[in-house]
């Protein structure tokens, strides 16, 4: 008896294990479609990323020029600035060393 329930159950699986095939082969056409879809967003993706960071360098590259300029000018500036502030020190020192020399 046990070996013809086994007999029947064979068959049985079998013929599961056929009906799942089926049912993976479309499902895995769809997995090639849905990774060839990915593919190409992905390569979409990837141009619209190269012409964004080529658009962003050359925003920077404007930045830093900006920035060089504004840098060039505050120098300028600061350089004034520190001849003033030496000469303010100087005039600040001289007394105090004149005091020190008198006593």
């Amino acid at each position: 008896e046990l070996h013809e329930q086994r007999e029947q159950q064979e068959p049985q699986e079998q013929k599961e294990q056929h009906e799942l095939h089926e049912l993976q082969e479309p499902h895995e056409r769809r997995e090639q479609d849905v990774q060839q879809e990915q593919q190409e967003q992905h390569e979409q993706q990837e141009q619209v990323h190269e012409q964004t960071e080529e658009q962003e360098q050359q925003e920077q590259q404007e930045q830093n020029y900006e920035q060089e300029e504004e840098q060039e000018e505050k120098e300028k500036l600061g350089q004034g600035e520190k001849l003033e502030q030496q000469q303010d020190d100087a005039t600040v020192a001289a007394p105090q060393e004149w005091q020190q020399q008198q006593q």
